[in-house]
């Protein structure tokens, strides 16, 4: 069980894309079998310098279960939504995903891989003001992460990130596919 402060900002071709501060809580309740399960909320002003009209509001919140099957294999369940909020309406949205997961490690090398697999909805509240429909969305999103469990820089574990993402939308014009990957440092507990 936490409760934090935080602040992210957004950086796209060297200018600030968006500043978010928010609170977050995050409970994790363990079963007898190793299993577990919580949900997490997440919640604050959302601010776009360049674009003031997306500047508002998001609230996030999720439950997810973790069930081990193995000592190094687990099955992974998420659900979770969002409600943003937009200076104009048209962008305003909720935004909805399901995810299954997967956990493999090998002891011999304490390599570790994690796969999810997400379907996402997005649907806003007014018509688009360029393209004079209201947009829903749909679409993927897969992710893999590899790491070493034994391996720590400055007390952060690496891993190797790959993530692939298509969005379908009934305006063409937002609809498309991105894989993009890094190399990360995670504090891990």
């Amino acid at each position: 069980k936490d409760l934090r402060v935080g602040y992210e900002r957004m950086l796209y071709g060297g200018s600030t894309l968006f500043d978010y501060a928010y609170v977050s809580s995050r409970w994790i309740l363990n079963l007898p079998s190793q299993d577990y399960y919580g949900f997490f909320i997440k919640g604050g002003p959302l601010t776009y310098p360049n674009y003031t009209y997306l500047s508002g509001s998001q609230t996030q919140a999720n439950i997810f279960y973790n069930h081990n099957i193995t000592r190094n294999l687990t099955f992974y369940l998420e659900v979770g939504g969002d409600k943003t909020f937009a200076s104009q309406p048209a962008y305003t949205s909720n935004g909805f995903y399901s995810t299954l997961g997967t956990q493999v490690a090998w002891d011999s090398t304490n390599i570790q891989a994690n796969l999810k697999a997400s379907v996402l909805q997005r649907n806003y509240s007014d018509s688009d003001p360029l393209w004079g429909e209201v947009r829903r969305d749909s679409g993927q999103l897969y992710w893999l992460s590899i790491t070493k469990r034994d391996l720590y820089i400055l007390g952060l574990r690496p891993s190797i990130d790959i993530t692939y993402q298509s969005n379908n939308s009934n305006i063409p014009f937002f609809s498309y596919n991105k894989l993009f990957g890094g190399i990360f440092f995670k504090n891990v507990y």
